[in-house]
């Protein structure tokens, strides 16, 4: 019979006594009052039955009301349930003496489901099957393993427990537990073995999970498909605990349509609540109020998960993690991921800390807080530092073997690869690139290998140096396609031409147009320009015949427009190196216009003079369209130095569009073929919903030659806009079924 069962305890509570309440609403009640997750299986429900509020939540466009379960256990309750029966599984884990269940309930503090920390938690758990143990009810292979253990052979009742929650945990529960007569009561009932079961669960069996809340889930997948008028009256609801979408600080709130403005809402609000690193952006938290910023974080439902069958190894590089996902039934179970391609035979491995970006020495001391003082990590990435501060050489095997007396100084190169690529995530792109390096000189035609330290060069700000790379690479991996594409644009874009400016440049039917450099708007100084009205960059015939080049080639090439060509925020876009006559356009518009107005915004001493010292990564035409397809594009930063995009037809054929700007607080947007310049590495910017009719823009990303030694701003950069961060982290779920051997306090194991 399997002891361990279904059970509950909730480490995290929204409340909105937490948050002050908006001025315009504070007589309203939170939805956050109404609605949560039953903490056994993670249904939503009601926590009261207040017909009024129940009505406002379920009057939400589209909010799919039959998966909300009404519970009459009220508020007042510690602990709040959908169903007698899942009361009656959080009822039986907490089937401790009076004392104990009071020693319990002390540590939650004095209002809510609490648990302060993984400890608290690991000691109830420990508890659980401590008692388990004492009265029988649990294998004794389980309760043999845990008497065997190391912590338990070196402990004793006298034993120094550096918390004395511990030992007062254990004194309530062997004076409260009836002891089964043919256990071995000496050493089960002994302090050690309680220390030791507490360490075992501590260390290997703990888990914490981040859970959608329904109105998040309402939020990130229903806002952006309402109508109009569903997404206004969905705002009237939602501005109770969220005053941003009821008001905006937004400068050109009132210069552009009531509708544009909603949509602008609705996206930012969608995006802010998918990510909660996003809002510690400080670019982004400049425009979502106080209140906002403190009821998304608290949408982020943090729960601890109990299951011995994920009892993996402890990595600081490791190669799975574990994630909540929501079954058909509306239960949450938990799973483990892989963050890469893992080979057959290989071990698999978490991260038992929560930063795994500091060096050793900090990682160290984490990791002394799980499995005590004196823990020295053993993995790859901790031997592989320990060896850089000896000083002692590193070598690469070609196989799995593994000889006993090179060991510490050995490693398979694709550890290596993890570790760089975990230093690519990390953006420390020194260390990746020196990974890759030592890689490559014993494994020169690794594919992947070559086409990643040529990214890190590119991402450390030397263009020049990954180019060149990137073209050795192409001699010795010509079949790799992210090294081909790259090497394609390469020969496509830069070529070695001078920038030829003169006043009067010839347009595409022949005409000249006189070309003004000094007609521009500095909006942000060196790093936001714009071209004024009466100074297009371009004619409008040729804006028309760009588009028509865009749309025919569209039409006639496999898949038509694409969008996925960008990792982080894909586009419904072509690139202009794939369609000939628009590529000689535009790389005579960039030598002859472009790189010229760049260098009188930028200043040539930092462009080089006519901007020659700028090099195009990418290229290519966006089409936005509000009856289908891509509306708008979420605040992002671009992976370049410096960005620019030309307006290819009038505002008259939309409503809404132009590139938001976070630091600007509005949205901006040239007139038909003007130009908008900025820094894409720094300014926090997306593109404005288009709300009726389509619009076009061509989009460059451009690196600036000579800024090798500057690496991009990693502090400032949100994580949805790196390439090659996660190359996996939505990978194969590692279906293990430790449903069936364990349990959570927080939901079920499905």
């Amino acid at each position: 019979m399997n002891p361990f069962k279904t059970s509950s305890l909730k480490r995290k509570k929204i409340k909105s006594s937490s948050l002050s309440p908006s001025s315009s609403s504070s007589t309203s009640s939170s939805l956050f009052d109404d609605m949560d997750l039953c903490k056994s299986c993670g249904r939503s429900m009601w926590v009261n039955s207040n017909s009024q509020i129940t009505s406002a939540v379920s009057n939400l466009p589209r909010f799919q009301v039959e998966q909300v379960i009404t519970t009459n256990l009220g508020q007042n309750e510690t602990m709040a349930f959908c169903s007698s029966r899942c009361k009656e599984v959080f009822d039986d884990i907490m089937k401790f003496g009076v004392e104990t269940k009071k020693f319990f309930y002390s540590l939650l503090g004095n209002s809510t489901s609490k648990y302060r920390d993984e400890k608290d938690f690991a000691l109830l758990v420990a508890s659980y099957l401590y008692r388990k143990i004492l009265q029988g009810e649990v294998d004794p292979l389980l309760h043999k393993q845990f008497a065997s253990s190391t912590q338990c052979s070196n402990l004793n009742d006298d034993a120094d427990v550096s918390d004395d929650r511990i030992r007062d945990c254990w004194l309530i529960l062997r004076s409260e537990i009836n002891l089964k007569i043919d256990i071995d009561v000496e050493l089960t009932s002994s302090l050690s073995f309680f220390h030791s079961i507490y360490k075992f669960i501590r260390e290997s069996c703990i888990f914490e999970v981040t859970i959608t809340h329904p109105i998040q889930k309402y939020i990130q997948s229903t806002i952006l498909k309402l109508s109009d008028k569903e997404l206004a009256d969905s705002f009237e609801i939602l501005r109770t605990d969220l005053p941003s979408v009821a008001s905006t600080i937004d400068e050109d709130s009132d210069s552009i349509s009531a509708n544009v403005l909603l949509w602008r809402i609705a996206a930012r609000i969608t995006q802010a609540s998918s990510n909660r690193d996003g809002l510690e952006d400080d670019q982004l938290s400049m425009i979502l109020d106080t209140q906002t910023r403190k009821c998304i974080k608290g949408m982020f439902e943090t729960y601890f998960a109990y299951c011995p069958n994920i009892n993996l190894h402890h990595s600081c590089v490791p190669n799975t993690i574990v994630e909540a996902h929501e079954n058909e039934e509306g239960c949450t179970s938990i799973a483990l991921v892989a963050l890469h391609d893992i080979d057959m035979g290989q071990i698999l491995t978490l991260s038992k800390i929560d930063d795994i970006e500091v060096n050793i020495q900090e990682r160290w001391k984490q990791l002394e807080s799980v499995f005590g003082k004196g823990y020295m990590c053993s993995c790859t990435r901790c031997r592989y530092e320990q060896l850089l501060e000896d000083g002692k050489k590193i070598v690469i095997r070609q196989d799995n073997a593994e000889d006993e007396t090179i060991r510490q100084n050995t490693f398979h190169w694709r550890d290596l690869k993890y570790m760089a690529d975990l230093a690519m995530q990390h953006g420390k792109y020194k260390t990746a690139n020196k990974l890759y390096t030592i890689i490559l000189n014993e494994n020169p035609t690794l594919g992947d290998v070559l086409h990643a330290r040529c990214a890190s060069v590119l991402e450390s700000g030397n263009f020049l140096m990954s180019q060149m790379l990137w073209k050795e690479a192409f001699q010795l991996c010509p079949s790799h396609s992210g090294i081909s594409l790259h090497v394609r644009k390469q020969n496509a874009y830069n070529q070695d031409t001078e920038s030829v400016h003169d006043d009067m440049v010839e347009n595409h039917d022949g005409s000249q147009t006189t070309l003004n450099l000094q007609r521009y708007e500095t909006l942000i100084p060196s790093k936001c320009f714009i071209t004024l009205p009466d100074s297009p960059l371009i004619s409008p015939d040729e804006c028309k015949k760009a588009i028509d080049w865009a749309e025919s080639a569209a039409t006639s090439r496999t898949g038509g427009w694409t969008t996925s060509r960008h990792y982080a925020v894909p586009t419904t876009d072509i690139p202009i190196h794939e369609i000939p006559p628009l590529l000689k356009w535009f790389n005579a518009l960039l030598s002859n216009r472009i790189r010229p107005l760049m260098a009188a915004q930028f200043g040539e001493q930092n462009v080089g003079k006519q901007g020659r010292n700028i090099y195009i990564h990418d290229a290519f035409i966006v089409r936005y369209d509000a009856s289908g397809g891509q509306k708008h594009l979420p605040l992002h930063r671009d992976q370049s130095t410096h960005s620019f995009t030309v307006a290819l037809n009038s505002s008259s054929d939309y409503d809404g569009g132009g590139t938001y700007v976070a630091a600007l607080k509005r949205s901006i947007q040239p007139s038909v073929g003007g130009m908008t310049s900025f820094r894409g590495d720094e300014l926090l910017h997306g593109g404005d919903p288009v709300v009726l009719g389509r619009r076009y823009i061509i989009v460059a990303f451009c690196y600036v030659s000579h800024l090798e030694n500057k690496a991009h701003p990693v502090g400032k950069k949100m994580k949805l806009d790196a390439q090659f961060h996660k190359k996996s982290t939505t990978g194969t779920s590692l279906k293990r079924n430790a449903n069936n051997d364990g349990f959570t306090f927080g939901f079920q194991l499905c």
